[in-house]
């Protein structure tokens, strides 16, 4: 199942299912982003750090979390050249 609902187009050449290259590549950009946020999700190991260091990588590893997260959940579609992800921030699911 593509990540990207609704712009997954597949051509028919003889029997032979082969996606559209643009929307593999926009396709397989969400995948990676939906690795790194589960790559991020599951290392819970922290560097040797104190006081203010720790804190900021604390919220370093959060804040990469949420962006790969949101990228992750995109609709993307690659028009004339131009990516476009969108995101529902409504927050419905």
């Amino acid at each position: 199942m593509s990540l990207v609902h609704g712009y997954l187009h597949s051509i028919d050449i003889g029997g032979v299912d082969m996606k559209d290259p643009k929307v593999v590549f926009v396709d397989d950009m969400v995948a990676r982003f939906a690795e790194r946020a589960l790559s991020i999700q599951k290392n819970d190991r922290m560097p040797p750090l104190e006081g203010v260091m720790r804190k900021q990588w604390i919220e370093q590893r959060n804040i990469d979390f949420q962006d790969y997260k949101m990228l992750s959940e995109a609709e993307g579609s690659l028009d004339d050249g131009i990516l476009c992800l969108r995101i529902d921030l409504n927050g419905e699911a």
